[in-house]
């Protein structure tokens, strides 16, 4: 049916895929599992689905074998799962970036 790399390229993406929709669906509900519409699991699986994209055409190039070092996977999928999220979810990436604009160690402004 499928020779080991085919199918270690379907393992890798689809559980890779359900993770990014997973943490992207709790996120976007902020833990109220509840509150899931149909369009929170559209857009999940959206993200989900572009997020794995750059992991399978890793898996095409001499550089598929740093993938199997855990940490090195979860980095990359972890950048991978925040760009999609920010195609997926546009408006949203520039009202944070809008709103944190001064680097995390610049001090606050003087309220005088």
């Amino acid at each position: 049916m499928l020779d080991g790399k085919h199918r270690f390229r379907l393992v890798l993406c689809s559980h890779k895929a359900v993770e990014v929709a997973g943490v992207c669906l709790i996120l976007m509900v902020r833990g109220h599992l509840v509150d899931v519409t149909a369009a929170h699991l559209v857009l999940a699986a959206k993200t989900g689905l572009l997020a794995i994209v750059p992991a399978l055409g890793m898996t095409f190039t001499r550089q598929a074998e740093h993938y199997a070092n855990r940490w090195l996977s979860a980095r990359f999928s972890g950048v991978c799962g925040f760009l999609a999220d920010a195609v997926v979810h546009p408006s949203t990436t520039r009202a944070l970036i809008r709103k944190r604009r001064s680097p995390a160690w610049a001090p606050a402004p003087c309220p005088c």
